[in-house]
C-alpha cells in the first residue's frame, strides 16, 4: 500500500466554535446517518483513499458538502477526484441531491430514519463519463442501542447511467463511543450488479478535535471472493456557522 499525503489542514484552519452538539458526518465508513444538518450549518466531508487491487491502484479524493435547509430536509453536493494506475485522472463523480427526514428519533426497536437521493450529473472528465444522468437513492435506518453504541443500515440502489441495470447498494454499521473524543466503528457492506455480488468489510476510527471538527481512518478489505483488495482512507468532516 503507498504512503498517502492529505494537505486539508485548511479545513483546520477555517473549523470554528459553533455552540451546538457535536458534529455528526458519514465519514468514516460507507454508512450514512439518519440525521438531518440543522438549517445554520455548512459542513464538508472531505478525504482521500487508496485502494489496492489485482488489476491495479487508484487513489480518490472525495468530497461531500452538505447545507441544512429546516428541521426536515438538507441538500448535499459531491464532487470526486479519481485517478487509476496513474493513468486515467480527472473528476470522475459530480452529484446533487437531498435528504429527508422519516423518523426524528430511535425509540425502542424503531431507529431513526431518512430518505436520501443524488443524482449524477456526468459534469466529468471524458474518462468517466456515463451514457446518462444516473440515480442513487437510499433509506438511512440508525438504532440507539446504548448512550454508547449505535447500529446503521442503509439500503438503496445507484442507477449509473452507464448501463440500463441498477446496482442494489447495502451497508451495516456498528458504531462505539470510547470517551467524548475518540470513537471506533466495524462496518460490512456491498452491492448486488447483474447476479454477482461485492462485499466488503471494514473498520476504523475517529477522533473530535473540537464540536465542529473531526478526523477520520479506516481501512476495508474485500472478502467472500478469489479477487483481493485492500482500501485505506482517511478524511476531515468541518461545520460553519453561517449564521454568525
Amino acid at each position: 500500500m503507498k504512503k498517502i499525503a492529505l494537505p486539508f489542514s485548511f479545513l483546520l484552519l477555517l473549523s470554528s466554535y459553533c455552540e451546538a452538539e457535536t458534529i455528526q458526518s458519514g465519514r468514516p465508513g460507507e454508512s450514512i446517518g439518519a440525521g438531518i444538518l440543522p438549517s445554520q450549518f455548512f459542513q464538508v466531508q472531505s478525504g482521500m483513499g487508496v485502494s489496492d487491487s489485482e488489476v491495479g491502484d487508484s487513489l480518490i479524493f472525495n468530497n461531500v458538502f452538505r447545507k441544512g435547509i429546516n428541521e426536515n430536509f438538507e441538500m448535499s453536493a459531491v464532487i470526486d477526484y479519481r485517478s487509476v494506475n496513474g493513468a486515467s485522472s480527472g473528476i470522475s463523480s459530480t452529484q446533487i441531491g437531498l435528504r429527508s427526514r422519516l423518523i426524528d428519533e430511535a425509540n425502542g426497536w424503531v431507529p431513526q430514519m431518512a430518505f436520501q437521493a443524488r443524482i449524477n450529473l456526468n459534469f466529468v472528465d471524458s474518462n468517466f463519463e456515463s451514457l446518462n444522468k444516473g440515480l442513487i437513492s437510499l433509506i438511512s435506518m440508525t438504532h440507539l442501542l446504548k448512550d454508547d453504541l449505535s447500529l446503521t443500515h442503509n439500503f438503496g440502489m445507484n442507477y449509473s447511467g452507464s448501463s440500463s441495470a441498477s446496482t442494489f447498494l447495502w451497508t451495516s454499521n456498528l458504531t462505539k463511543s470510547l470517551n467524548d473524543k475518540w470513537g471506533v466503528y466495524a462496518e460490512a457492506y456491498g452491492n448486488r450488479a447483474s447476479s454477482v455480488n461485492t462485499t466488503y468489510g471494514q473498520t476504523g476510527l475517529d477522533y473530535l478535535i473540537n464540536d465542529d471538527t473531526k478526523l477520520d481512518l479506516s481501512y476495508a478489505k474485500r472478502v467472500f471472493d478469489s479477487k483481493d483488495e485492500d482500501i485505506i482512507s482517511f478524511g476531515i468532516s468541518a461545520r460553519f456557522n453561517v449564521n454568525e
